[in-house]
């Protein structure tokens, strides 16, 4: 594949070994508050690190001089009242700042059999997840683990801790589900949970290379079937819930249904298996788990359990695309199967001389070397609404700094590479071909989801993707009100 060199250029040239002014690990959210205070009156900005799962290491503050506040400390998990809300009894979990998705799963599912929606990493910390939408394969049925916030306590730029929820502290309530990290630091979050369920339909469809068994038309009609089957609220509901998983020569399907056995079986996988013109392999794979272990499932076998000091490191870039419903058009996926087409085939060794040859040329006896190391990669779109799903009914979740309730997937182009070595220019072209190949027949009409955060985007173009013109103009005057010498920052923070 030929380099991008103008886009990996810009990229490499924004890309330093970022050196912090000093981490702190506190206790409680008094000691929080002191750090905070501490660091703005030195003139110095703060970000929070929970998990340490941001993709652009914005955790640490994403350039020089910035003071960490890591709060693996603050691991509260308490199921602890119930209160009314909106006519209906709401149990509520009181969750530190500091606690990983795993850990959170058990710590709720000990204390009553409860349950959030959230993703499926168990390392990932709440912090970042919760605050910026946080999808899993509860969200299409409970919304997004940011919808499930009834209330936080927030330690705000001057080192204040205040509580916010949609009665009191409303503006800031209303930006910290969203833009978090440019405001305040959540010390304690407030969930509504719910009642696992008993039992989960577990199911993975594998079509191996379907693009090349079928051709590039055949796999855009599966997918344009796919598309159309999602909007028929006769057969999908809520419940439902999937992942497209793309690789080289790979083509699969593998989701949850929170619903009865029965109506997944009779009704949902035939009329999945219909939108493909081919048997998947082994005819599909499905079973019945009890939730915790639907949990561990979908983390591909990992242990809920996370330990504090989290050592799990990964080499690797990535960019997101939101698509607006009702989906791809034919042009949309035609471009992009293309693309993934081309890129799968294996080469003939006169192309690997080629491209050799090229490269030498144009970049160099580096570059070439460079390009001659393989990258992994993969490819996950998340449907995301649809029939009945509960993420893009905004009126049920109150107002938020998130825009983004009325696509119907999300996509994840992933490349990675060999931990002891740099991560080539091939890899950081590679991932912008994916997305390009995706968008270019969109008509601008995507944005980018923020928990994938993009290291290749500058603040103006993270923030079109991620919030768009409405959402960014009151982010803005809220922030100059409760942040105005920009303590909390990193480079794609609100201004």
């Amino acid at each position: 594949m030929a380099t991008n060199n103008a886009f990996v250029k810009e990229l490499t040239e924004n890309i330093i070994e970022v050196k912090t002014a000093s981490v702190v690990l506190p206790k409680t959210a008094e000691q929080v508050s002191a750090a905070v205070a501490s660091a703005a009156r030195h003139g110095l900005q703060v970000q929070a690190r929970c998990g340490g799962h941001s993709y652009t290491s914005f955790s640490h503050g994403g350039r020089d001089g910035a003071v960490v506040v890591d709060l693996r400390h603050l691991q509260d998990v308490a199921v602890c009242r119930e209160h009314e809300d909106e006519g209906f009894g709401c149990t509520v979990a009181r969750v530190g700042g500091g606690v990983r998705l795993g850990n959170l799963a058990l710590r709720l599912f000990n204390q009553g059999d409860r349950a959030l929606s959230h993703g499926t990493c168990p390392s990932v910390g709440i912090g970042g997840h919760f605050t910026h939408g946080g999808y899993g394969h509860c969200s299409r049925a409970w919304g997004l683990a940011m919808d499930q916030i009834v209330g936080m306590d927030v330690v705000l730029a001057d080192g204040r801790l205040v509580h916010a929820d949609e009665s009191e502290n409303a503006d800031l309530f209303y930006t910290m589900r969203g833009a978090a990290e440019s405001f305040g630091i959540v010390v304690n979050f407030y969930l509504e949970t719910r009642q696992a369920p008993k039992k989960v339909v577990r199911w993975t469809f594998e079509f191996g290379d379907l693009i090349g068994d079928v051709g590039v038309q055949g796999a855009v009609a599966a997918m344009l079937k796919l598309q159309e089957l999602m909007q028929d609220g006769a057969v999908v509901d809520r419940y439902l819930s999937f992942g497209v998983n793309l690789g080289k020569r790979r083509f699969g399907l593998s989701g949850v249904y929170l619903g009865p056995q029965e109506t997944f079986t009779e009704r949902i996988r035939p009329a999945l298996l219909r939108c493909f013109p081919k048997v998947p392999e082994g005819g599909g794979e499905f079973g019945v788990l009890e939730w915790l272990e639907n949990l561990e499932s979908q983390s591909g076998g990992d242990s809920l359990a996370t330990p504090l000091a989290y050592k799990g490191r990964s080499n690797f870039f990535a960019k997101s695309v939101m698509v607006p419903e009702p989906g791809l058009s034919a042009a949309a996926l035609t471009s992009y199967f293309e693309h993934i087409a081309s890129i799968s085939a294996p080469k003939t060794q006169a192309e690997k001389q080629e491209d050799g040859k090229k490269e030498e040329k144009e970049d160099g006896q580096q570059q070439q070397e460079e390009e001659e190391q393989e990258v992994g990669w993969f490819i996950i779109i998340d449907l995301y609404g649809g029939a009945d799903s509960q993420i893009n009914k905004p009126s049920r979740h109150g107002e938020a700094a998130y825009p983004h309730r009325s696509c119907l997937w999300v996509a994840q182009h992933y490349a990675f590479f060999d931990e002891k070595k740099p991560f080539p220019a091939s890899g950081l072209a590679f991932v912008e071909g994916l997305n390009e190949a995706m968008v270019r027949h969109m008509d601008g009409r995507c944005a980018a989801y923020i928990n994938y955060t993009d290291s290749s985007l500058s603040r103006e173009q993270a923030h079109a993707l991620y919030y768009g013109d409405e959402v960014l103009s009151r982010l803005r005057a809220i922030k100059g009100r409760v942040d105005p010498g920009n303590v909390f920052a990193h480079p794609q923070s609100i201004l």
